[in-house]
């Protein structure tokens, strides 16, 4: 896997890396980035953190944010103490210092907006991004998965395949199915061969049978939805929007973990299949 991933870097004289910085408190909140999620956060509390965004920006030029508000699950309406500030920057390098990254957008939850105790919220906002590569063949003629009449039962059938992976432990089989979102990643990120061999191994701790008190999450209380115009589709947990295909465990120390798969699936032109995105 490393072997094919290294093969297939490109060389680039311009790596720049885009950051989403998301503050929030009072709401619940959804950031997709070309109609493509980046960025869920349904916890009830506040968070602050920042999100590498170059998967999402799949070309150079003008790159469309969609900020979705939603209240607290103990609130119908977003109230005063509501707060949402949006940040996006650049380095001009993966190893760029915080302090030398360009801010190309800067956004807060207007005030007026708070004011009209809103039930919900949604903006659409733009920004200019330069990246070397260009990724937009993989969704081109991409089938339209809002027309598949059964595309319910279909996206939960392959979840519940790479679910059966998930929890035997096979992730050389998960691997062809992964290695062109890995091959897109890495190249994305600009990764060097000693980054690709981290995931890997990650990977391999991530799909490891033998953790204590190991098991895997049943797939209910699900919803689906759909991204980039229908193209790709998504298995969310219905309440908080995070992967349902999740592992709990217990570490070496004694400490309850928890890790995921995130998936994003989509059917390629000329395919009747689902694939990974």
């Amino acid at each position: 896997m490393k072997e094919e991933l290294v093969k297939s870097l490109k060389e680039y004289s311009e790596k720049r890396v885009y950051y989403m910085q998301v503050n929030k408190g009072g709401c619940r909140v959804e950031l997709d980035v070309n109609d493509l999620l980046l960025h869920n956060d349904f916890t009830e509390w506040g968070s602050t953190g920042s999100i590498p965004m170059n998967l999402s920006i799949l070309k150079s030029g003008k790159q469309l944010l969609r900020i979705k508000i939603y209240p607290t699950s103990q609130q119908k309406t977003l109230t005063d103490i509501t707060r949402l500030q949006v940040t996006v920057t650049y380095g001009k390098s993966p190893n760029s210092p915080i302090e030398e990254q360009v801010t190309v957008l800067d956004w807060n939850l207007p005030k007026e907006i708070i004011d009209q105790k809103l039930p919900y919220y949604e903006t659409t906002l733009d920004f200019d991004a330069v990246v070397p590569y260009d990724y937009t063949y993989r969704l081109d003629g991409a089938v339209d998965l809002r027309k598949i009449p059964n595309i319910e039962q279909l996206a939960l059938e392959k979840m519940k395949e790479i679910r059966r992976l998930y929890e035997a432990g096979d992730v050389e089989t998960y691997w062809n199915m992964v290695f062109d979102k890995y091959s897109q990643y890495a190249n994305s990120l600009y990764q060097t061969p000693e980054e690709i061999s981290e995931d890997i191994e990650e990977d391999i701790n991530v799909f490891n049978p033998q953790k204590k008190n190991r098991e895997i999450s049943p797939i209910d209380n699900y919803e689906i939805f759909f991204y980039a115009e229908g193209k790709t589709v998504m298995v969310l947990d219905r309440d908080t929007r995070e992967s349902v295909l999740k592992c709990s465990y217990t570490d070496e120390q004694g400490f309850e973990c928890e890790d995921e798969l995130t998936i994003i699936l989509y059917m390629p032109k000329d395919s009747n299949e689902l694939r990974i995105f």
